[in-house]
């Protein structure tokens, strides 16, 4: 990342943890700095944490990842990004860039079509790629309507995070059960569905199928710490319904 970029990195993750995350703190240089740059590459140097990442099938563990990502979308309310800084920033850009995808993802199956013969994966594309398509595009459609835009105004006004990136292996529950965040440097401004869309997907993966019970419980949990409203849920459906 560039100097600028590292700088909102880490004003991001210090808001989150002054709002109650357990985020490792960043130890100071000696003149009092978050990090050093030399020759244009930043280096930070973090506390280090003892514990092992929870784990999805331990139905408490799976509640306090549940709850913990709630947390933090609620402590990430009111962050904006300093003057002097570089935001990552994918809040109102999902339109765009699952149609630029989609498009991308289409290329393959028009490349398939025009082949005289196809080999094991290209006769998968042929068969499979149409039904996602029409699924892509109407989450695309769906997208473009009120909920999502009312959505991504309301963090435009009061501020948001998303980690990116918030699954088991990226955290660490220490002995006395606290639960740290790690692996902060993919903080983006969004829409809190973002990281639960990336969750719901690593957590079903890992069952092997989908698996509603488990949706409706990661939903109860979620509304627990940091209730969405009925719209905010339907975007939520919308992202899952692209095929990521």
């Amino acid at each position: 990342n560039s100097e600028d970029t590292f700088k909102y990195i880490l004003s991001a993750a210090e808001h989150l943890r002054k709002n109650g995350m357990n985020i490792p703190a960043v130890y100071k240089t000696r003149d009092g700095k978050d990090y050093v740059n030399i020759n244009g590459t930043c280096y930070v140097l973090y506390e280090a944490i003892e514990g092992k990442s929870p784990s999805y099938n331990s139905p408490e563990e799976f509640k306090a990842i549940v709850k913990e990502l709630a947390r933090f979308h609620a402590a990430s309310v009111g962050f904006s990004p300093l003057e002097d800084t570089k935001p990552k920033i994918h809040l109102g850009k999902w339109i765009e860039q699952y149609t630029n995808q989609l498009e991308d993802m289409n290329k393959f199956y028009q490349a398939e079509l025009d082949k005289t013969e196809n080999d094991k994966i290209g006769k998968i594309i042929i068969e499979e790629f149409p039904a996602f398509y029409e699924r892509a595009k109407q989450a695309i459609e769906g997208l473009k309507g009120k909920e999502y835009q009312e959505w991504v105004k309301k963090v435009e006004t009061s501020g948001g995070l998303c980690h990116q990136d918030f699954a088991a292996g990226n955290l660490l529950k220490n002995p006395s059960g606290k639960i740290f965040v790690l692996d902060t440097d993919s903080l983006t401004i969004d829409i809190p569905a973002r990281d639960i869309r990336k969750l719901l997907n690593k957590i079903m993966k890992k069952n092997g199928s989908w698996d509603l019970e488990t949706f409706k419980k990661l939903i109860r949990f979620y509304q627990s710490e940091n209730p969405l409203t009925y719209s905010e849920w339907v975007v939520v459906k919308l992202d899952i319904m692209f095929p990521h």
